[in-house]
């Protein structure tokens, strides 16, 4: 029968696995075992209670694993963080640097940074504060003029060899 005592047997087994992953497979397959078994009690209040600590068990679980792999920074979090750089200049300015990262040649021939115009406008948006508001099409535009801003004090140069 399934009782508390079954289940605190079940819990010191499951804190002997290390990987959070595999205890949360280990009781999913409990909870399937059961399931799939044929018991006479399965409507009893035990059974219930045994499965909502599953659940309970399951559930702190991925809150922990996703603790974890937030404070290491190896999760989908890092995309996840709503913090954009400020930029203090010029929009324009900016755009221009990556305008001119686009057009620079690299030792292999290649541009030192191949993106697309529509990637880099992209990461522009949402990357920077300056650009909110703005459209991706209009600093696609930007990106793709020839001359972003004429030689001036407000053009920062890139000079770099690949």
């Amino acid at each position: 029968m399934i009782d508390i005592a079954a289940f605190k047997r079940d819990r010191e087994q499951a804190e002997k696995i290390k990987d959070i992953s595999q205890r949360i497979l280990f009781w999913l397959e409990k909870k399937r075992y059961y399931k799939l078994k044929d018991l006479p009690y399965a409507s009893t209040t035990f059974y219930k209670r045994y499965f909502e600590r599953i659940d309970i068990e399951i559930e702190d679980l991925k809150q922990k694993k996703d603790l974890q792999e937030y404070l290491t920074g190896s999760s989908k979090h890092l995309k996840q963080l709503p913090m954009k750089l400020k930029w203090n200049g010029q929009k324009n300015a900016l755009i221009d640097i990556f305008h001119q990262l686009k057009h620079i040649q690299g030792k292999s021939g290649q541009p030192l940074l191949p993106n697309s115009s529509d990637e880099i406008a992209q990461f522009l948006l949402n990357n920077f504060e300056c650009f909110s508001g703005n459209s991706i099409s209009t600093i696609r535009t930007q990106l793709d003029k020839k001359d972003n801003i004429k030689k001036s004090e407000k053009r920062i140069e890139i000079d770099c060899k690949g």
